[in-house]
């Protein structure tokens, strides 16, 4: 008995220091910063950063980014600045412009072999680059969210700035200097040794950033990463330290925590958001736009409600839920769109003619779609240029499916062929419809180009001859073709 009783709180001792093991153990959260940043990256970041802050104790940024956004660039920085916990950004590839900024919020920086990061001066969507006004903000940027982490500001303006040279100056600083500063250092007998010349921006590799002290450390994965660092509190705020810096610290660190046990959590993107990257951030929302009006043109050209109708309105709903995913205030251009197609069918089904409708129709429509752009691209030139190629692309889509689409099998099972010859068993015109050739009547409905009229005191369905007919209108039996009646608008002088 008593030797039951020892095995037992043995075993109790045993799961107690296990779950203390479990509580004391840090956890990591994992988030990526991959591809562009765009409207559709920030909404999964600030989603990830979010859950994370309340279940991590340490931030990840696995980054490989050529940059993006200025704007939301920003906004993600102020979101990291916010934080409770520490950070740590991974350069595993390149964090370029926009990228390398927000790898300078974090509190550390690791960079994997080969891994480049710089180049943020701005640029637009075409490759120009941006005003000065712009590149003074990015420069002033830059130069504080290296600074707030103790890093050279210098270094990170030569990232933005090309009209800068830096330079070490006398083997013990690194400086961003004017050429005429250079000169004047060199004059006086100073050694000035160029790491970047006026006229290029600063891409660092992972060996030459470290050199440089720019970044922390040099590693091939999270392990190694965690590896290297412990986790603390200094003044009731948790710290990530690196552990062969944890002796030159003014305060030691409170509860330290080495990072090499932490439980990783994998903060992905879900598939909405992935449709929302994608789609703001590539050419896919231009093509899923040219791709809806394409279908929606065929729609009112052929009767009834298809296949094209169905595919157009599924592509234009693509594209706008992945903008209003993105960013919700774009749910202001679809009512514009959506109020702006239905000014337009009221003008082609209802009102005769073109008028304020269409017109007001035509506006609300570009001006919908102007706003959705407008939200996504970076400028508002950048948004001009998404909207005309997205027309350039519908017009293309239009004539070569006009051109090749209506020779195939597939188009002759979905659409109902016009052309109805003798050899397939078909008249030039019934029998009973044929006497109604040169016959007067009047329109029972509006044709547009399909209706009904009253022909010799009968109704029959008619069709115009792509002229529009207004109900109540005379008018005359041009031809018929099998059960086809084909009308026109009555001459002045002819009989009613």
């Amino acid at each position: 008995m008593k030797a039951m009783k020892t095995l037992r709180l043995a075993l109790c001792a045993g799961l107690l220091l296990t779950y203390a093991g479990w509580a004391d153990a840090a956890s990591v959260a994992v988030i990526e910063v991959r591809r562009e940043i765009n409207k559709g990256l920030e909404r999964y970041i600030n989603r990830a950063l979010t859950e994370a802050e309340n279940r991590a104790d340490l931030i990840l940024f696995d980054i490989n980014t050529p940059g993006g956004r200025i704007d939301v660039m920003s906004d993600i920085i102020n979101h990291i600045y916010n934080l409770e916990i520490p950070s740590i950004a991974f350069v595993h590839v390149e964090a370029i412009s926009a990228g390398a900024v927000i790898a300078l919020a974090a509190d550390q920086i690791a960079m994997a072999p080969g891994g480049t990061i710089g180049d943020a001066a701005p640029v637009s969507a075409a490759g120009e680059e941006m005003g000065e006004k712009i590149i003074s903000f990015i420069r002033g940027k830059i130069r504080a969210t290296a600074e707030r982490n103790g890093r050279n500001p210098d270094i990170a303006e030569a990232m933005v700035d090309k009209k800068k040279v830096l330079a070490r100056v006398d083997e013990d600083s690194i400086q961003a200097l004017m050429p005429s500063e250079v000169s004047e250092l060199k004059g006086n007998g100073q050694k000035v040794e160029v790491i970047c010349p006026e006229g290029e921006l600063l891409t660092l590799t992972t060996s030459e950033a470290l050199d440089l002290g720019f970044i922390e450390l040099k590693a091939e994965s999270f392990a190694e990463i965690l590896n290297a660092y412990t986790i603390g509190r200094v003044d009731d705020r948790l710290r990530v330290v690196a552990n062969q810096e944890l002796g030159n610290l003014a305060s030691p660190l409170d509860d330290p925590e080495p990072l090499a046990n932490a439980e990783i959590m994998l903060f992905k993107p879900n598939v909405v958001e992935k449709m929302a990257m994608a789609i703001t951030g590539s050419m896919l929302g231009t093509l899923l736009l040219s791709l809806g009006m394409v279908g929606l043109l065929f729609e009112f050209r052929t009767p009834g409600f298809g296949v094209p109708g169905i595919l157009g309105l599924l592509c234009v709903a693509a594209f706008f839920g992945g903008h209003i995913v993105a960013d919700v205030t774009t749910g202001f251009g679809l009512l514009m769109f959506i109020a702006g197609l239905a000014l337009l069918a009221l003008e082609a089904f209802v009102i005769p003619g073109f008028g304020v409708a269409g017109i007001a129709g035509l506006a609300l429509t570009f001006g919908g779609l102007f706003f959705t752009f407008a939200r996504s691209a970076p400028t508002l030139g950048d948004a001009m240029g998404s909207i005309g190629l997205a027309f350039v692309l519908t017009i293309g889509l239009v004539i070569v499916i006009g051109f090749t689409l209506p020779k195939t099998q597939a188009w002759n099972r979905l659409i109902l062929s016009t052309e109805q010859s003798s050899a397939d068993g078909y008249q030039s015109a019934r029998p009973d419809l044929a006497e109604l050739i040169g016959r007067s009547g009047v329109a029972l409905t509006t044709l547009r180009p399909a209706g009904a009229a009253e022909i010799g005191g009968k109704r029959v369905d008619v069709v115009s001859n792509s002229e529009f007919i207004s109900k109540g209108e005379p008018l005359t039996v041009e031809m018929v073709e099998g059960a086809r009646v084909v009308v026109r608008p009555a001459a002045k002088d002819e009989p009613a």
